[in-house]
């Protein structure tokens, strides 16, 4: 096929490369993130003495240890359905982002229509490239990635104040800098990539 006619049933082989590159980039973040991750979470749980992490999951934890008949053979480990796994690798990153992350990077791309140059490439699908951010970028960036932690400390119970977030706070910065930059393939890849790990190491 050529590439005019890749390009008559819109598919273009260099933004398809493009895509695989920076989802690519994506899953490779979410390998160096991991250990990160943890070592923050260790790191503020010494300081604090308050649990740092997914509230929402040790709250599924219990839940199940609950429905358990020997309590004494309770673990803390979330024993998930193949219907949780493919919701915590694939559709719940997906809403995530698009929530987190898309939705108000596309505001923000509106907000700049007549500063950015039009070259049929969506900020947000593509990223803005580079490697500064604008003031507006940092402000809703920070925005965003605190309320995506408060996000894990959701539980049956209402929202938990003794948890701190700190990983997912930490995890939201770096998807939104993913997301700005390099576009939503990107951010989806690594937090896809990240939950699936933590769902390997857990089991």
């Amino acid at each position: 096929m050529s590439s005019d006619e890749y390009q008559d049933r819109g598919i273009s082989r260099r933004g398809f490369l493009g895509t695989a590159f920076r989802a690519a980039v994506g899953a490779g973040v979410a390998c160096l993130e991991l250990p990160l991750a943890y070592a923050l979470v260790v790191g503020t749980e010494k300081i604090t003495h308050h649990p740092a992490g997914n509230a929402s999951m040790q709250d599924e934890s219990e839940k199940q240890c609950l429905k358990k008949k020997t309590r004494e053979k309770c673990s803390q480990d979330v024993i998930l359905t193949s219907k949780e796994k493919f919701e915590m690798v694939v559709t719940g990153p997906f809403i995530e982002e698009g929530m987190f992350r898309a939705f108000p990077s596309s505001l923000i791309d509106a907000s700049n229509e007549s500063d950015i140059e039009v070259d049929d490439r969506n900020p947000t699908i593509y990223g803005t490239g580079g490697f500064s951010f604008t003031r507006k970028e940092l402000v809703v960036g920070g925005v965003s990635s605190v309320l995506f932690g408060a996000a894990h400390n959701i539980t049956r119970s209402g929202f938990d104040t003794n948890n701190i977030p700190i990983s997912q706070t930490m995890g939201g910065c770096i998807l939104w800098a993913l997301q700005r930059k390099m576009g939503f393939a990107a951010n989806y890849a690594e937090h896809s990539t990240f939950n699936f790990l933590v769902l390997k190491l857990s089991t």
